[in-house]
């Protein structure tokens, strides 16, 4: 029997299940494409998902994760047979809010002598590029203005 594909690569056997959902998480995006306020890269942020992802999944080549799936059905309302969004799939961790994470690392952790400015550059008339070096403390030292 020759063999399909690509040289060195196994053939992905998938079950009648898995078939079923590539197909139908295929099928659900081609239908939201097909809506004027819905773009590739729109869909794609909305999932979490590389472009190459998503082209694969459009194409029904590459089946998603339970965490892709699960976002597709509460972000963009698609809706899968058989399938139970309302249990857990694996833990995910915690979102952070980088803004804030970001403020509260430089108000805690950081004095003026811990950041050198090595070198600046006039990028235009509005625009200063700066080149900074900043010395972190070690974990668990905290350090007091």
């Amino acid at each position: 029997m020759p063999r399909r594909g690509k040289p060195g690569r196994k053939a992905n056997n998938r079950g009648a299940a898995e078939k079923l959902l590539l197909r139908k998480f295929s099928e659900q995006l081609e239908q939201l494409l097909k809506d004027p306020d819905w773009n590739v890269e729109r869909v794609r942020k909305r999932l979490l998902v590389s472009r190459a992802s998503f082209f694969n999944y459009k194409a029904g080549t590459d089946l998603a994760s339970f965490d892709v799936l699960k976002r597709a059905h509460d972000e963009l309302g698609f809706s899968f047979p058989y399938m139970d969004f309302s249990t857990q799939g694996k833990p995910q961790a915690p979102r952070i809010d980088l803004e804030h994470a970001q403020g509260e690392l430089f108000l805690d952790m950081l004095r003026q002598e811990d950041i050198c400015v090595t070198s600046k550059k006039t990028v235009d008339r509005q625009t200063l590029e700066l080149t900074v070096q900043v010395r972190f403390p070690a974990v668990g030292t905290r350090y007091r203005a």
